[in-house]
């Protein structure tokens, strides 16, 4: 304690304030104020109170407050909480600096964690007058609106109640997000933040008028996000045939600015276009916070017309808008996949959220995601190249999940089979380079420049690769979800497959394993420890999954993964270890059955 009282002194410094997250980062090492006398804690909290009555000192009281809030006990918040959010709600509506407003909404989100496990704290927090702090959160700039939103969720749920009355303040602020630029697939950002929030709105029914059920309350405010989002691909599917028309209601209140393509000409009508595929992907984002946000317990709607979007937009096959020749047409071709990803995620969190609520339309999705798999591949390519690579690998983890949450009700089809085997066992991934016969100074050759005086030495290079550069990153990562995928439907799945179909992925796991684990050189998407490791899974679930129709050789399972413990890789080593444990029991236990044993009637006594 006495070290950090030191730092605290002389936090003048500015050295010291580049450094307050290794300082923090060591108070919560030591739990300093855990263990603290009170006395000691108390001087320090008489320090800090005096800085934060100062304007000028007052983001340095926040920055020195925050790891106390982080550890300090529930009587010490209790006393003080009081003045320390007045404090900081003065810094969040008041024209101060970004780091100042930053570090007071981190302070408050503490205290309102604080008040959600304890009801006393709630009661002093009850805010009186939430208009000015909720417009300045739902308004903030670019510099600090990451924190700020975060701030304004951690409000919204805490006091639905209050927030009603700046219910329509906030839903205009957050909308306006909807035309943020698009980020990568899973990217945390901004958007992610608003859709929280848009998501755990107060509504009426919801803390105020009872008039409308949450359920139904959220289900319309759903429904308007389904309308825009069909609303914008009306716009860039005008002039494409459709495979199936939906007829879900267009019918769109939210209070958002119109887009207009096709009255305008040149760099407009791109400017337009790019903004509406913006504003689908930003709208598919807000959707899947609906499905995954922790305040919605129950919305009411039917299946069908959320399904409806991922459907539609599932259905829009790249290499058919390459067909017309319009620059719209062109246009959406080139970024149809990244509109794909964020679809396939949609579908991912309603799968996960749902589950059973959609077992009806299991069978429709495995085909649209088999569709999706075969569609992003390219003939006039190697199945590695970047082409299609991320857009298969989240399609295979979808399915994975269709296939753990409808148990394998719903068969895979033979041709989706075969993809999956050629992403486990890439095809065309070795590299030649031509060489050069010269080898040392034979590669230099020395003539005799023209107009200036000397000489000019020139190298002989290798010549350049043809074809797609080689990315090991995708291959990896998309043969680590066909594996998963593989092992899944062992596990969940294996009386859906077929006897060919579950012979065929035996003995391709069964040769692949054995070149892993026996051959002098790696293949490529296998020199990362990582897909080895589910290399060895999906070999240990043909055993401990077994099927009647195809006996798995226990044998040459165990001594795979024996020879699997000679890997470099410890995470590899550890893993065998635990698959050999698994697969030994069955081995040393070959009558034991489990669900024989749960499902056995129980036996008479004598006297009965």
């Amino acid at each position: 304690m006495d070290v950090y009282l030191n730092l605290c002194s002389e936090y003048k410094d500015k050295q010291l304030k580049r450094n307050i997250g290794l300082i923090n980062e060591s108070i919560a090492n030591n739990g300093l104020f855990q263990k603290e006398i009170s006395n000691t804690v108390e001087g320090h909290l008489k320090e800090i109170n005096g800085l934060l009555q100062s304007v000028k000192t007052r983001d340095q009281g926040f920055q020195l407050l925050l790891p106390l809030l982080q550890q300090g006990c529930h009587d010490l918040i209790e006393k003080r909480c009081e003045v320390w959010y007045g404090v900081c709600i003065q810094a969040v509506t008041s024209l101060c600096g970004a780091s100042e407003k930053i570090h007071a909404c981190r302070i408050i989100v503490l205290l309102l964690h604080s008040a959600s496990n304890h009801p006393e704290i709630q009661k002093i927090l009850v805010p009186k007058s939430p208009a000015s702090l909720i417009q300045s959160l739902a308004k903030a700039d670019s510099s600090w609106n990451f924190a700020a939103l975060d701030c304004l969720y951690e409000f919204i749920k805490l006091f639905p109640g209050p927030s009603l009355s700046q219910k329509v303040a906030i839903e205009e602020n957050m909308l306006k997000y909807l035309d943020q630029p698009l980020s990568n697939v899973n990217q945390d950002d901004i958007v992610k933040r608003a859709g929280q929030v848009y998501a755990a709105l107060p509504l009426p029914g919801m803390g105020g008028n009872k008039a409308l059920g949450k359920a139904e309350a959220r289900g319309s405010q759903l429904t308007q996000l389904i309308a825009l989002a069909h609303t914008t691909m009306d716009l860039l599917l005008d002039g494409v045939v459709e495979k199936e028309l939906y007829k879900h209601t267009r019918e769109c209140t939210l209070k958002i600015p119109s887009i207009d393509v096709q009255s305008h000409t040149g760099a407009d009508a791109i400017r337009g276009f790019l903004k509406a595929v913006t504003r689908l992907g930003n709208t598919l984002k807000f959707i899947s916070h609906f499905l995954t946000s922790d305040s919605n317990e129950s919305i009411l709607l039917v299946p069908y017309h959320i399904l409806g979007p991922i459907f539609r937009l599932l259905q829009v096959d790249a290499s058919v808008l390459k067909v017309y020749r319009s620059q719209e047409h062109q246009m959406l071709a080139f970024l149809i996949s990244s509109l794909h990803q964020h679809c396939l995620l949609v579908l991912r969190d309603l799968i996960l959220s749902i589950g059973e609520g959609i077992d009806l339309y299991f069978g429709v999705i495995t085909n649209l995601l088999s569709a999706v798999v075969k569609n992003s591949l390219n003939d006039n390519e190697p199945a590695w190249c970047g082409a299609g690579v991320q857009t298969r690998t989240i399609a295979y983890s979808v399915l994975r999940n269709v296939v753990q949450t409808s148990r394998g009700r719903h068969s895979i089809s033979s041709e989706l089979m075969q993809l999956i085997l050629e992403d486990i066992i890439p095809k065309g991934q070795h590299v030649t380079l031509q060489k050069v016969q010269r080898k040392g100074l034979a590669n230099l050759t020395v003539k005799k420049k023209k107009k200036k005086k000397g000489y000019s030495v020139v190298q002989t290079t290798l010549s350049h690769q043809e074809g797609p550069m080689f990315q090991l990153e995708l291959l990896s990562r998309l043969t680590r979800a066909a594996l998963s995928l593989s092992e899944t439907l062992y596990v969940y799945g294996s009386h859906s497959l077929t006897q060919k179909m579950k012979k065929m992925l035996q003995t391709n796991i069964l040769s692949l394993a054995e070149v892993v684990a026996c051959g002098a050189k790696l293949p490529e998407a296998y020199s990362d420890g990582r897909t080895r490791e589910q290399l060895y899974k999906t070999l240990a679930s043909i055993a401990t999954h077994p099927d009647p129709r195809c006996s798995p050789p226990y044998t040459m399972i165990l001594h795979l993964l024996q020879l699997g413990l000679q890997d470099q890789q410890l995470s590899v080593v550890a893993t065998c270890q635990a698959l050999i444990g698994s697969v030994s029991f069955i081995l040393a236990n070959p009558q034991i059955s489990q669900m024989a044993v749960i499902c056995q009637p129980s036996m008479p006594s004598d006297g009965e």
